[in-house]
């Protein structure tokens, strides 16, 4: 059995990642192994969850640990990703096998620009907040 975590932000619709879980199951069937998935609430991984809800950061870290490759999928916002960075980090760091999709694939950038020599807080436009436009534009 192969156990694959899908770390993402709307894990409890069941249908929001229908096409992610068919395309496992195909790889799997392909693959004569049988899958289990493990949804993961990529919040529940972020640093800030330890404190306002530490039984639900531990558990998504045990399930997180317990996985044979991590998948992280696409997602809209900034709720999620801090968590979807820590997923990767332990990934990179534990060498287990990672598949990004969309903006799961952009966040080992955001790692990479996060640590030395780069060391900045690091997002993609999308997840910084931006002014207005202006009334007055010259053309």
């Amino acid at each position: 059995m192969v156990k694959i975590a899908v770390v993402g932000k709307y894990t409890d619709l069941s249908d929001a990642y229908l096409s992610v879980s068919k395309a496992l199951q195909h790889a799997s069937f392909a693959a004569e192994r049988k899958l289990k998935i493990v949804w993961i609430e990529a919040a529940d991984l972020a640093d800030d969850t330890m404190t306002s809800e530490p039984a639900a950061h531990a558990e998504a870290w045990a399930k997180l640990k317990g996985a044979d490759g991590i998948l992280v999928p696409g997602g809209f916002g900034d709720r999620g990703v801090e968590g979807k960075i820590a997923a990767v980090r332990y990934a990179r760091e534990s060498k287990v096998p990672f598949f990004g999709i969309c903006l799961g694939f952009q966040v080992p950038l955001l790692l990479t620009l996060r640590e030395p020599p780069h060391s900045h807080p690091a997002f993609p436009r999308s997840h910084t907040p931006r002014p207005p436009p202006s009334a007055s534009r010259s053309r």
